[in-house]
């Protein structure tokens, strides 16, 4: 019962005492509880909350208590009345509250793949298992064998003594054995390290000793920390492999790439450099046509000769024969993206009319209605001659 919190807890619902009689309650002076029941004598520890249970075994005058009070005296022994007698104890004496030099927890043999493991230099072990409190075992040494005992000075409270171990890294929870001395095998562990606990502890829960040992398994020489040095250096050649390879394969892409660009290039200049020559060609047959048409003109119809207008048509054909000439001339600068652009500010309407009628000769000769209407009679600005002329012609 809990005053402050004024609360009811049960206790003893998992161990002997739940169906047991209890006779008798009295608190020793460390606090512990001490109960006679109908088989021997039951003791708790609050803080702990566990019980420890003493029989005849334990040095009992009897195992069945009477149904009368106890007695604890100034000095804290405890009294409680049995069929046999009167049973009288000090707990201290009985439950050991706290630990004592007579009790040793000692390893006595160390086996691996159950043969004993001799001391020496250069092996395993360089000093008795005893003395030992780490041990490195090679890759495929994973079957262990711990022996460990109690040496215990105090024959009264042997009967009270158990012993718990677990191998941590393996397991999580502490394994109890009566059995002492006791043996414990571990088989097949993986590489790694491991701590090997052993504790010996009352049947109130006191930890009389405890025991540990390091065991460091190391892994397969293929599985070593060079070895997996190896591995990455190795894993990073290959990446850098692969990634050359990449930017290799993606260069050459790309050369083929420009390559034939290249190609479509001279392919698209062959092009344009024949259709130049094509235009060229044209562009002579142009003012050569219309001179043509001017000399068969004087030569038919006015006993060869030569009107003033006719004399500036035959003059402004042989200028444009000229420019074309000169325009061959210059065409490697075509070639180098050199093509000049000569802009000159006029009369673009009075220039364009002065283009047109340098064909009139022809427009009469072929019998060809002509016409050339603009929309307003003139219009100052800047532009290029000879890219005019080549629109109008």
């Amino acid at each position: 019962y809990n005053a402050r919190a004024d609360s009811i807890q049960a206790f003893g619902k998992e161990n002997e005492l739940r169906q047991r009689d209890i006779y008798s309650i009295q608190e020793d002076s460390f606090g512990y509880l001490w109960m006679s029941t109908d088989n021997g004598i039951f003791s708790f520890n609050p803080e702990s909350r566990s019980f420890a249970h003493y029989k005849v075994s334990d040095n009992l005058v009897s195992n069945q208590f009477n149904a009368c009070p106890g007695y604890k005296d100034p000095d804290g022994t405890l009294f409680f009345g049995s069929i046999n007698g009167v049973c009288f104890f000090r707990p201290e004496g009985l439950n050991h509250n706290s630990p004592t030099n007579d009790i040793h927890l000692t390893f006595s043999d160390f086996r691996i793949f159950n043969k004993h493991v001799q001391p020496s230099p250069d092996g395993i072990l360089q000093n008795n298992i005893d003395s030992t409190s780490a041990i490195r075992l090679p890759h495929g040494m994973n079957t262990l064998t711990f022996d460990f005992l109690v040496i215990n000075y105090n024959e009264n409270c042997q009967s009270q003594l158990s012993c718990e171990y677990y191998l941590e890294g393996m397991e999580t929870e502490w394994n109890a054995t009566q059995q002492i001395p006791q043996s414990v095998t571990y088989t097949n562990l993986d590489p790694g390290t491991y701590q090997f606990h052993v504790r010996v502890i009352g049947k109130n829960g006191v930890v009389f000793d405890r025991r540990k040992i390091t065991i460091n398994i190391r892994p397969h020489f293929l599985l070593s920390g060079f070895m997996i040095t190896i591995y990455s250096l190795i894993g990073l050649l290959i990446s850098f492999i692969i990634v050359r390879f990449y930017q290799v394969r993606m260069r050459d892409k790309m050369d083929i790439r420009i390559e034939r660009m290249e190609k479509n290039n001279l392919r698209e200049l062959n092009k344009h450099k024949l259709n130049f020559f094509t235009y060229i060609t044209h562009e002579f047959k142009t003012p050569l046509s219309i001179l043509m048409a001017v000399f068969e003109d004087i030569s038919i119809g006015r006993n060869n000769t030569i009107t003033g207008e006719e004399m500036k048509i035959i003059n402004r054909n042989i200028q444009r024969l000229q420019f074309l000439i000169n325009q061959l001339l210059e065409f490697r600068s075509v070639e180098t993206d050199h093509a000049r652009i000569e802009y000159v500010k006029g009369d673009i309407m009075t220039y364009g009319r002065s283009i047109f009628e340098l064909f009139i000769p022809v427009f009469r000769q072929k019998q060809i209605v002509f016409q050339y209407a603009t929309s307003a009679d003139s219009y100052y600005t800047v532009f290029d001659r000879d890219k005019i002329e080549k629109i109008i012609s």
